[in-house]
């Protein structure tokens, strides 16, 4: 991968609201039954509600597999995800909460954000490009979520 493509992929995370960072990243066509591999698909295996989170971060698994909340460990979600050919990229991400907002008209005009404090995805595509687009889909979720909850916040202490 050229430099010029890593830039411009930096900058277009950088971009996304909240600025959430890939905290793992594995290419499982390089090592999809390495230990890399195995601990990523470990820490998925390891949230709460592993089978939901299997499915929400491989969409169109259940077709492929079964019992995913049965599972014990990392390899096997590894060694499915490979015998169903999803060999692309698989990323921890952590989306940064956001907080503390200002609100004119109905609108967030302002917000903050915390490093310190954040919530964790897991994204899978074919592609970085798509890695990309899914990090910003996750975010932008994320921070209507937050705009929501403050709004009802709001809302509560008018009353």
């Amino acid at each position: 991968m050229s430099a010029e493509i890593n830039k411009t992929l930096a900058a277009r995370i950088a971009e996304i609201k909240g600025s959430p960072y890939i905290d793992k990243l594995v290419w499982l066509a390089a090592q999809v039954i390495n230990r890399d591999a195995i601990d990523l698909c470990e820490d998925i295996i390891n949230c709460s509600n592993p089978g939901k989170r299997v499915l929400k971060t491989f969409p169109g698994l259940e077709n492929d597999i079964t019992d995913t909340d049965n599972w014990d460990d990392g390899e096997q979600l590894a060694t499915a995800l490979a015998d169903s050919d999803r060999l692309g990229f698989l990323a921890m991400i952590q989306i940064p909460d956001f907080h503390s907002f200002r609100f004119k008209n109905g609108k967030p005009v302002g917000w903050g954000v915390s490093g310190f404090i954040s919530t964790v995805e897991f994204v899978y595509a074919e592609s970085l490009d798509e890695l990309v687009k899914l990090m910003e889909e996750r975010a932008e979720a994320e921070f209507a979520d937050a705009v929501r909850m403050a709004n009802k916040k709001g809302a509560a202490k008018k009353k």
